[in-house]
């Protein structure tokens, strides 16, 4: 029999695509039992965590093409897979919060998909384009980095304010975002 082998991989549409910080499976499909190859050869080779395994998720940065070459004795088979990646990004804060100690909305939060790396700077500015907080260097969704209200030991009166947010993804891209959100009281 000749060598035969195929990479599947198990996408959400049959467009050979995934959202930026999103896994796919990826299937190697050989015509002879996995154990008796000699060689399995993966390019590129940063994306593979296990070379030696027929089944394993990754979750590419950038669209690729993925080869496979497995080799049995002196008969070798080729196969490849193009991915591409959805550079979706994802950010969002509520356009409104109020502090009032209820449980609920209490505090200003970023929140990111799983293509965000980091955000590097939130800054919630008053009307007259001042600082009054900052926070650095966290993941979104952390009810710990939100903002509270407070201004130098006071809580602020009801008003609109502006927030910027410098966002890292995994891609090593950085974007601003920047919006409006209304403090409640």
């Amino acid at each position: 029999d000749k060598l035969n082998v195929e990479i599947t991989g198990e996408f959400e549409n049959d467009d050979e695509a995934v959202n930026l910080g999103d896994s796919v499976l990826i299937s190697l499909m050989v015509n002879f039992p996995f154990s008796s190859l000699d060689a399995v050869i993966w390019t590129p080779t940063e994306l593979i965590d296990c070379d030696t395994c027929p089944n394993f998720y990754i979750t590419p940065t950038q669209s690729s093409q993925l080869t496979v070459t497995v080799e049995q004795g002196v008969c070798s088979a080729t196969d490849e897979l193009n991915i591409f990646v959805r550079k979706n990004r994802p950010v969002y804060v509520p356009n409104a919060f109020s502090p009032n100690n209820d449980g609920t909305n209490d505090k200003l939060i970023i929140y990111g998909g799983n293509s965000v790396a980091q955000v590097k700077n939130f800054l919630i500015l008053n009307r007259w384009g001042e600082t009054i907080w900052q926070y650095r260097n966290f993941q979104p969704g952390e009810p710990a980095s939100g903002w509270d209200g407070f201004y130098r030991g006071e809580l602020m009166d009801a008003g609109v304010f502006v927030w910027f947010a410098e966002v890292e993804f995994i891609d090593g891209e950085t974007e601003i975002f920047e919006g409006d959100v209304i403090l409640m009281r």
